[in-house]
């Protein structure tokens, strides 16, 4: 967990602080997202609305109308999740891009080209599913429906539209 503040994880926000001040394209994912908020002053913890795991609906915000990687979606993005916590407050300056019931803080971007989503965009149906039933006895510990959540499990082609989209910021810097 970020809020560990793991030798190595603090050594990697400092990375991600040169690599944002260096302009180099940046995507962190889930722990990634956290990490980039955290490196840049922004507030990581449990979330208080509790775990987060399935495919879920994401709402962009006005400022991913003109964002790179966001600015072709319509409403809403379906991406696959698994996580506990999240970013409570973004970093100063951050453009708050996306946004989901669970989790305000969905995605941002610090400066040009370093992009947080707190979603797995790497993730099919079948890993999502495999991360529920991995988490099945803790999930009804909970109270959560199960089976619901393994029948939201949906393949979508917001993830890979994502990543091929961080792809080409990568190849144009080049």
């Amino acid at each position: 967990m970020v809020t560990d503040r793991a030798a190595w994880s603090e050594r990697t926000a400092a990375w991600l602080r040169e690599a944002v001040r260096l302009e180099i394209p940046t995507l962190g994912i889930c722990y990634g997202h956290q990490l980039l908020a955290h490196a840049f002053g922004g507030e990581v913890d449990y979330n208080p609305r509790g775990r987060n795991i399935g495919t879920i609906d994401v709402t962009l915000r006005s400022d991913a109308r003109g964002d790179r990687l966001f600015g072709i979606f319509g409403q809403p993005l379906h991406v696959p999740v698994s996580h506990r916590q999240c970013v409570i407050k973004l970093p100063p300056g951050a453009a708050w891009l996306a946004e989901a019931a669970l989790d305000p803080h969905h995605a941002f971007r610090i400066g040009s080209c370093a992009w947080g989503v707190q979603f797995h965009p790497e993730f099919d149906a079948a890993i999502t599913r495999g991360y529920i039933e991995a988490k099945r006895d803790d999930l009804m510990r909970e109270g959560a429906d199960v089976e619901a959540m393994l029948d939201r499990a949906i393949d979508s082609a917001d993830g890979t539209i994502l990543l091929r989209r961080f792809a080409d910021v990568v190849r144009r810097r080049v």
